[in-house]
């Protein structure tokens, strides 16, 4: 029974270091949205979680935690939005484009439709 409590709380102080060094090298990482992603680990997987503005993000997060001492696989449960953050689904970094129908009078810059 002993031996089982003993190994039990060296897994605790293994996840807590994992979570520590995880948390420092997110923290530290050249992109500051990193800052907010948070992690778990539970006998040898690290769980990331937290949204960032693209992909690419997300791979830089699981690629820097995957090297940690003791990670044996990371589950990125990072959520990839657009930076603005308008409400709908983001996909990316990608720039939302609004489109606005002009009449051939508009592109031809005509304010004759126009009565002021």
């Amino acid at each position: 029974m002993e031996a089982y409590r003993h190994a039990e709380h060296t897994e605790d102080e293994l996840a807590l270091e994992v979570i520590r060094r995880a948390g420092d090298i997110l923290t530290r990482s050249a992109y500051f949205e990193l800052r907010r992603v948070t992690s778990t680990y539970h006998h040898g997987v690290l769980m990331l979680r937290g949204r960032v503005s693209s992909r690419y993000i997300k791979q830089v997060a699981q690629e820097l935690t995957g090297r940690i001492q003791g990670v044996q696989s990371v589950v990125n449960e990072i959520e990839v939005r657009a930076a603005s953050e308008s409400g709908r689904e983001g996909k990316g970094a990608e720039t939302a484009i609004s489109v606005h129908p002009t009449t051939p009078a508009d592109a031809a810059g005509d304010d004759s439709s126009k009565k002021g």
